[in-house]
């Protein structure tokens, strides 16, 4: 019934392509950065991107460890230079709370240590799980 999408890369603007739920997300390649969160993100949505969030990346790191058939292509090889000798930068927020982690896309690059206030995010919780 499903595709089985596969990763691959695609040259010229090299694109990395790699399967993500039920369908197949791109990355570009190079990355942007190294350089701040901030900036980071402000460039990529500069150039009309989404960021990567955190299970956007989660298929890429998947796709580069796991997946034999790009293991050796050369994006693939830099997606491990980098995770195991710089940083690899996701656009999420994390609010610990006593009652766990919330964890929150950042998709628009805000500001990264803003403080919440727990019973003003409270708030926003209850309205995303009533809609």
């Amino acid at each position: 019934m499903g595709v089985d999408y596969q990763p691959r890369v695609v040259r010229g603007r090299i694109e990395m392509w790699v399967p993500h739920k039920d369908k197949e997300i791109a990355f570009t390649y190079p990355f942007v950065g190294p350089d701040t969160y901030l900036n980071v993100g402000r460039k990529i949505l500069e150039s009309i991107q989404e960021v990567p969030t955190g299970d956007y990346t989660a298929s890429l790191l998947h796709a580069a460890f796991c997946n034999n058939s790009v293991r050796e292509e050369p994006e693939f090889k830099d997606v491990r230079s980098i995770i195991s000798n710089r940083r690899l930068l996701v656009f999420n927020k994390n609010l610990w709370t006593q009652e766990g982690v919330y964890v929150i896309q950042n998709t628009k690059v805000k500001r990264k240590y803003r403080i919440f206030k727990c019973s003003r995010f409270r708030r926003k919780i209850k309205r995303w799980e009533r809609n």
